[in-house]
């Protein structure tokens, strides 16, 4: 007992001490949350890429601590997080990067961690493309291969974006239209921010190819009266450069083929519905439009100006002004031929229209076009009234022509005669440059006409009006600043060669864009047809024999543009009319009126349906047979023939409803189809 006893002792005193609180002797308590000192791994802020992941975790001191892990509260969440903190990023980032997360400590009550993730899209690489090349005026239909593509990835073709699909994230498809002209394309992979980024390129060769048959249509519908299926052809085969220069070197398809003068009229039609001379005619309109003469019941009278115009319409502009200026019908109508054309005080109104119309326009302008301003924000004038009376004296001393030539080919040529004794021989200085005294009124009117249509303003000013008549009425300054250098100077030193200005409207970029099926078109872009382009284009599209023209010559007064009739020096609209409510340029648009748009729905319907068999011909056939099943067939040749390709989701919808609402024979079902078409906006618009 006793070996035993004594290793009990201690245990007496030790049990009295703690009834007793001995002083020296204390019990640890357990710690609170707030002793506790959790660190967050891999961090308290961590950058993750899209569709990664990471593992979040906590640790007390060098032992790990049990947590559960959520989303804050009050912010949105982001990505997925389990329960035991493995967080995964979103696929797509959006403008929203910032994920916060919390763990809590399911062991010491309260305690918790967070941690802020910054969300970022990966930048991505490119390896390779299939196919590896594509053919100019082809759809070109590949994927690009590379690696950190995400959903809101995009190809970029030449930095343009274009239609894409993600296949996986390390393959895209793409497709787009390669143009002609072009040797290669960059291809790059952009992925928009956070992050993100541009790739390397990549170059896809292009090797020459056909025209599509939609941007043949439209190339057609800016550089013709409008496109047939032969015309389309001849674009295709020959391609744009090659077909304008065979259009330049086409002869004048003359208006006056005998001695009646309503032929004049007809023979205008005639020959914009069936003649080969398409550019040459769209040119002489658009010059015609801007130095207009009103319709006369004298052969020689009609005739001379649009002759003329389409005889000079490709000329050297200082000869089309020149012989414009010389020309008797249009003296007369400017009130400077006669006795208008003496002194003291000479009629100044082909004075003011000469600077204000036919040359350099009212207002200074910038190549681009932009218009320069005065310290108070107006428009600073390029002349003035003492301009104008200064050009008014050097145009004096000219007589109507009282000797008409009977030759059909020389009414086009009917200059005035000068009458040197009422002629202004003192000097002249116009727009700064003084023209010296003692010229007779020959020599006078070449240097004046000479020195504006050599002035920089005129190549911007006309530069515009062309490009608006052809292409859009809304061009870009970059565009108006590349025409207005060719006018300047063709690329052999000489201005004002129109031939080579057309050429350059016609093939710009900003022309030929819209032959990309995947370029959608801005709002801007594009001109509303006017009502004589209407009627033709209406024909070409239907195939109309030449007896049409009849009926468009006595319905073109209720279209608010007689052809070859303009009463108003300003022409048939106002070159400033803009959609109302907007600063969108559209001048032609003032033409059309509700009782216009009532004429138009009258033309169409006689064309279509009254007149057909009877003075107009016109082959269904062709339309008809693509009138089956639900009407996609036809709706789909409409859609290529009439609108290039381009018709609206809710267009094609109007004509399937249609189609199908309203049985009828397949002649029946062409023409209504037809007929909605052709009144549709998307028509009447040239884009």
């Amino acid at each position: 007992m006793r070996a035993i006893f004594p290793s009990r002792l201690p245990v007496i005193p030790i049990l009295a001490c703690f009834l007793c609180g001995c002083s020296g002797l204390s019990i640890i308590p357990s710690p609170t949350s707030a002793q506790i000192k959790l660190v967050v791994s891999p961090g308290a802020s961590v950058n993750v890429v899209a569709s990664q992941s990471v593992q979040f975790t906590a640790t007390n001191g060098a032992s790990s601590e049990p947590m559960t892990w959520g989303f804050q509260s009050g912010v949105p969440q982001i990505g997925t997080l389990t329960p035991a903190g493995q967080y995964t990023a979103p696929v797509l980032i959006g403008t929203n990067a910032l994920a916060l997360i919390q763990g809590i400590s399911t062991v010491h009550n309260g305690a918790t961690v967070t941690a802020r993730i910054v969300l970022t899209n990966p930048a991505p690489s490119v390896a390779a493309l299939s196919p590896v090349s594509a053919a100019a005026a082809t759809p070109y239909s590949g994927t690009i291969t590379g690696a950190q593509f995400t959903p809101g990835s995009i190809v970029l073709v030449n930095s343009q974006p274009v239609t894409t699909t993600r296949t996986t994230n390390s393959s895209l498809s793409f497709s787009f239209m390669p143009l002609n002209g072009s040797s290669g394309v960059s291809i790059q992979v952009m992925t928009p921010l956070p992050g993100g980024g541009t790739s390397a390129p990549i170059n896809l060769p292009i090797t020459p190819g056909g025209l599509s048959f939609d941007a043949a249509v439209r190339f057609l519908e800016q550089a013709s009266w409008g496109p047939t299926s032969a015309t389309v052809t001849q674009v295709q085969q020959l391609g744009l450069s090659a077909y304008l220069d065979q259009q330049l070197a086409l002869p004048v398809d003359s208006l006056v083929t005998d001695d009646n003068n309503l032929h004049v009229y007809e023979n205008l039609w005639n020959n914009a519905v069936s003649k080969p001379s398409q550019l040459r005619q769209k040119t002489m309109w658009a010059w015609y439009k801007m130095f207009n003469t009103p319709g006369s019941t004298k052969l020689e009278w009609t005739s001379q100006v649009p002759e003329l115009l389409q005889r000079d319409a490709f000329a050297n502009y200082t000869k089309l002004l020149q012989d414009m200026s010389l020309n008797s019908w249009f003296g007369i109508f400017l009130n400077f031929a006669g006795a208008n054309s003496a002194g003291p005080d000479p009629n100044q109104n082909f004075a003011r229209e000469l600077q204000q119309i036919f040359t350099t326009g009212p207002y200074v302008l910038q190549r681009d076009g932009t218009v320069l301003t005065l310290g108070d924000g107006s428009a600073q004038p390029q002349y003035t009234q003492t301009d104008v009376s200064e050009v008014a004296r050097a145009m004096t001393g000219w007589l109507a022509s009282s000797n008409l030539n009977d030759d059909p080919e020389g009414l086009s040529q009917m200059v005035m005669p000068s009458w040197q004794g009422a002629h202004d021989t003192g000097p002249k200085t116009v727009q700064g440059v003084v023209t010296p005294g003692g010229g007779d009124a020959l020599g006078d009117m070449i240097a004046i006409t000479s020195q504006l249509a050599a002035s920089p303003n005129t190549a911007t000013f006309l530069s515009k009006r062309l490009i608006k008549h052809f292409v859009t009425s809304n061009p870009s300054p970059t565009y108006i600043s590349r025409v207005s250098g060719v006018w300047l100077d063709d690329g052999t030193g000489v201005r004002g060669n129109v031939a080579a200005v057309i050429k350059a409207i016609l093939l710009d970029p900003e022309a030929r864009a819209g032959d990309d099926p995947e370029v959608q078109p801005d709002a801007t872009e594009g001109r509303v047809m006017d009502s004589v382009e209407f009627q033709i284009r209406t024909m070409r599209v239907l195939g109309t024999s030449v007896e049409a023209v009849f009926l468009s010559r006595e319905t073109a007064p209720d279209f608010n543009e007689s052809a070859l009739n303009s009463t108003s020096v300003f022409g048939y609209y106002p070159s400033s009319y803009t959609l109302p409510g907007t600063t969108i340029m559209a001048p032609e648009l003032a033409l059309f009126t509700t009782s216009t748009l009532t004429t138009k729905a009258g033309y169409l319907q006689q064309i279509i349906y009254a007149l057909n068999g009877n003075n107009v011909s016109i082959d269904w056939s062709g339309w008809s047979a693509l009138a089956t099943g639900d009407g996609s067939p036809l709706i789909d040749q409409i859609n290529h023939v009439c609108l290039n390709g381009t018709m609206s989701a809710g267009l094609r919808q109007i004509l399937l409803q249609a189609f199908q609402e309203a049985p009828s024979s397949n002649d029946g079902q062409a023409k209504r189809l037809l007929y909605l078409t052709l009144m549709s906006p998307e028509f009447a618009v040239i884009r």
